[in-house]
């Protein structure tokens, strides 16, 4: 990876930490000492892109990064008004890594199975905490995948 592309995808990084504090400690999902953070403009760089849904749900986040050649990494994150059945928390997403046009890695959490994650094709369970730690984890992920 290129240092102009590290230190945008470092900078991206910063920007999905602001806004998820920023949205958990408007629900009081976070003690106020972690609550000073800066105000950040959710940039969304897709267009056209439609979701379908019987619930009523705020898109937080939806974003493509190409990282390399031949991979990406898209970020879609809802807020939903209730905790979804199997998660236990607020927030429905879909975390994922594809290279060479597959879906390598993938954090998610479907209704019903809640949350887990998908390495080489087999999925594992996932101890959601709180979107910082889910990020970082992902993010860990991304920068220990071999491509």
């Amino acid at each position: 990876m290129t240092a102009p592309l590290c230190i945008e995808k470092l900078q991206r990084f910063q920007e999905y930490l602001n806004i998820f504090t920023r949205f958990c400690c408007e629900d009081n999902l976070l003690s106020n000492a972690k609550c000073g953070v800066r105000t950040v403009v959710i940039i969304d760089n897709r267009a056209n892109v439609g979701m379908f849904s019987n619930m009523n749900a705020e898109l937080m986040l939806n974003e493509r990064h190409i990282i390399s050649e031949n991979a990406f990494v898209e970020a879609v994150v809802w807020r939903l008004p209730v905790p979804s059945m199997g998660s236990g928390h607020v927030f429905k997403y879909r975390l994922a890594l594809a290279v060479d046009g597959h879906c390598v890695l993938r954090y998610d959490n479907e209704q019903g199975k809640g949350d887990h994650r998908h390495v080489h094709g087999e999925e594992h369970p996932y101890i959601f905490t709180n979107p910082r730690a889910l990020l970082d984890d992902f993010w860990n992920d991304v920068d220990n995948w071999r491509f």
